[in-house]
């Protein structure tokens, strides 16, 4: 009987704590489209089964990789470290810089800086020497919290986002659970050093690429399960449409290929239980109050998607058993795809499929 009475004590303690404990988590209910089946074009497949494992263990959580004009490969750990690769060979890297905070998106301009979104630092420019100097930490003095990933335009201008004006990346989780549009998309101006919002209200905004012409950029929203079209130029600038919408993923990272393919990235597929909860802000708020470990976590499943301007699929890249998972950056050059991720320790490496 004490037995009984001390673990009906316990479970009215943890009632308690989901329900009562406080928290600055303030979902809102919504009911997403039913996830897609994995049919016709998105019919599974075991295209990344094969995908070459480098650098293993030198670069933890390598979100993303920049690739220099000499051919050396640059990722950004998890330690705030940045480090290049100098082969594909290569049995450690060379640290480049340290950010002092979370490396990750990352590209090169044409003058060799690397351009760099901290998610806790903000939008950083490295020299060829490996000098990080802050180039934007807010926009009208709303602090980012979450900078992202960006893509640069051939006058130099930066392209980036900052996926939440509340989360930080370490809290990324409420920002999914809790379901509003705190993102932003802007640009920099290196030269007239000049920040400008292209877009706000954005679900998790995550990934950028821009156009080949830079009419447009494809911008990921994350939690919305869509890619948004957003006109830089022409008698739609200033206007956006959604050319993918109801992924059966999260879209991550994206962008631009060859032959006018636009690379995407699903990290992870989505849950359907965890769905069914959405709609009831009551719930999720106290999946919020679980421990981390006890939260709902990414699934090992690879889905790298090929698309052109106008959402149409044209490679479909999957494995259910993938050596190389949660893949949120893909670089196409040399006719090879290099693939980051938050999940690995390194990058991953496949050749370009054929159409």
């Amino acid at each position: 009987m004490k037995w009984f009475k001390f673990f009906f004590l316990l479970l009215l303690l943890l009632a308690a704590y989901l329900t009562l404990w406080p928290t600055n988590v303030d979902p809102v209910g919504w009911t997403p489209d039913p996830i897609p089946e994995l049919e016709g074009d998105l019919a599974p497949n075991e295209a990344l089964s094969k995908v070459t494992y480098l650098f293993r263990g030198l670069c933890i959580g390598c979100e993303d990789v920049a690739i220099s004009a000499d051919g050396a490969f640059f990722g950004g750990s998890e330690d705030g470290n940045i480090y290049a690769f100098r082969s594909l060979s290569a049995k450690k890297g060379d640290l480049f810089a340290h950010t002092g905070g979370r490396p990750l998106g990352m590209h090169f301009d044409a003058q060799e800086n690397l351009w760099v979104c901290d998610a806790t630092k903000g939008l950083l420019k490295v020299s060829p020497e490996g000098g990080v100097m802050t180039m934007a930490t807010e926009h009208q003095g709303k602090r980012f919290k979450f900078t992202n990933d960006l893509d640069i335009g051939r006058d130099g201008k930066v392209y980036f986002t900052d996926t939440s004006d509340k989360y930080s990346s370490h809290n990324y989780k409420f920002d999914i659970l809790e379901h509003r549009p705190r993102g932003r998309f802007m640009v920099y101006d290196p030269k007239g050093q000049q920040l400008e919002l292209l877009a706000d209200d954005l679900y998790f905004a995550n990934g950028v690429a821009l156009a080949p012409d830079e009419s447009f950029a494809l911008v990921c929203e994350t939690t919305h399960y869509r890619v948004r079209k957003i006109w830089l130029s022409g008698p739609k600038k200033g206007q956006s449409e959604f050319i993918l919408e109801n992924l059966p993923g999260y879209p991550d990272g994206i962008s631009q290929g060859g032959n006018n393919v636009f690379w995407l990235t699903l990290i992870s597929p989505r849950k359907g239980y965890l769905e069914q909860l959405l709609p009831k802000p009551f719930l999720t708020k106290m999946i919020s109050r679980l421990p981390n470990f006890l939260q709902p976590a990414p699934t090992r499943y690879g889905m790298v998607l090929g698309i052109d301007q106008n959402g149409k699929i044209i490679h479909n890249l999957q494995s259910s058993k993938p050596n190389f998972a949660q893949i949120s950056s893909v670089q196409e050059t040399y006719g090879q795809l290099f693939f980051g991720s938050l999940g690995e320790t390194g990058i991953g490496r496949i050749p370009v499929p054929q159409k």
